[in-house]
């Protein structure tokens, strides 16, 4: 009888700790700012177009820490002219503004075919950017340039169609700023940390009391 009290009480504890761990962390998507209208619509110019050098950033909005992983990016390219890297990075105001959480330039792992308009081939672009840790609260990515293996001057950002936030555009070179347009497509990929709910850590609490109260019965026998 003993034993087998131990041995609930080990179980209770066990199954506690293994919720607790799963809620701390899993892999997800952390940000998702496609919609159903992404990859069918239009996109905004990155690089060197109609004389101005364009960056372009938009916002997301995190509520909880995260580790950034991997990113999506909607990228428009000319036929054939498949993208070599962009220069990009993270920062906590628009127009690259504030703090740089993290930038440079990043090559593609991946690339799959959306669609084909006005003349250029859309792809969901995927990187591989290490880890990035970030807090809760609102951040910008934003693109510089991106290199196509011909060597085009410009990409274009595909528009996701999201109402809940929009983009803003700039000359890197000074003159052109422009706030509110169309949102742009991506996803950020990763892991999301959850404080454990109380109830989680009242039946973690719970449980390690059982253990320790079997174990002192045991040995008084």
């Amino acid at each position: 009888m003993k034993r087998s009290a131990l041995f609930a009480a080990f179980g209770l504890c066990l199954v506690c700790v293994l919720t607790v761990v799963s809620a701390h962390a899993s892999p997800t998507i952390i940000y998702d700012n496609s919609t159903s209208a992404s990859f069918k619509s239009d996109a905004t110019a990155v690089g060197s177009w109609e004389g101005n050098n364009l960056a372009v950033d938009n916002s997301f909005t995190l509520t909880s820490t995260a580790t950034i992983n991997e990113i999506m990016l909607g990228i428009w390219l000319p036929p054939g002219d498949p993208l070599t890297n962009i220069t990009g990075g993270f920062y906590t105001e628009p127009f690259a503004g504030g703090i740089d959480m993290g930038s440079g330039t990043i090559a593609p792992y991946a690339s799959q075919y959306e669609n084909t308009l006005s003349g250029y081939d859309i792809y969901e672009e995927f990187f591989d950017i290490g880890s990035m840790t970030l807090g809760p609260g609102t951040y910008y990515l934003a693109l510089f340039s991106g290199t196509t293996k011909e060597s085009s001057p410009v990409i274009g950002w595909d528009w996701s169609g999201n109402s809940s936030t929009s983009s803003d555009v700039w000359d890197t070179s000074g003159g052109l700023s422009e706030s509110g347009g169309p949102s742009t497509t991506f996803t950020l990929y990763g892991t999301e940390s959850v404080i454990p709910e109380p109830s989680s850590l009242l039946l973690l609490g719970s449980g390690l009391a059982g253990l320790v109260g079997a174990l002192r019965r045991k040995l008084r026998a």
